[in-house]
């Protein structure tokens, strides 16, 4: 066979993923951040990101929802690509949990949901992108890079960040193995 005709190879590297907060998808509702969130989120994907969900995501989206929201937010969010609430993913929440208490970390301050994600970032190597960096505590999540969304509410600019957050492996995983 010819060279011309062999298929071509792809060794490109799997793309980096980052896993949206739900207040992410919350904030492209809001009419005064949507352009500047979107215009962010093109620069993360031109830079080589892809973007992900997980379940817990999923779910938080759906409630409340009527029937015709419902579907249209089940057709918007089908193509993105989906971490599932895995076994795993539930131990891991778990143990981060904990890991929160032994560092006194206030977890009730921390959602379930974002200890569903940040276990999933663990897990997958993912970063995550939220607009409540609290959520995602140091010193086991590091703020990668920030951006402003500015925008004008009645005359007045208002600014609103968001977080581009990457778990510390190393870190979590040596206070796992240390936890008592």
């Amino acid at each position: 066979m010819s060279k011309k005709n062999q298929p071509e190879q792809q060794n490109n590297p799997p793309k980096q993923k980052i896993i949206l907060d739900t207040n992410i998808f919350s904030d492209l509702t809001d009419k005064n951040l949507v352009v500047p969130l979107i215009q962010y989120l093109t620069d993360l994907d031109k830079r080589g990101f892809e973007f992900a969900l997980s379940d817990i995501t999923l779910y938080e989206l759906m409630r409340g929802q009527t029937s015709d929201n419902e579907k249209k937010k089940i057709e918007m969010l089908s193509s993105t690509f989906r971490y599932f609430l895995s076994p795993e993913v539930l131990i891991t929440a778990a143990q981060l949990d904990n890991l929160l208490k032994m560092e006194n970390i206030q977890v009730n301050g921390v959602d379930h949901g974002d200890k569903f994600i940040a276990a999933t970032a663990i897990l997958s190597g993912s970063l995550i992108l939220t607009a409540d960096v609290k959520g995602f505590p140091w010193p086991f999540f590091h703020e990668i890079e920030y951006n402003l969304l500015v925008h004008k509410i009645d005359n007045k600019t208002k600014c609103h960040v968001i977080g581009l957050l990457r778990p510390d492996i190393d870190l979590i995983k040596h206070h796992f193995e240390a936890r008592p």
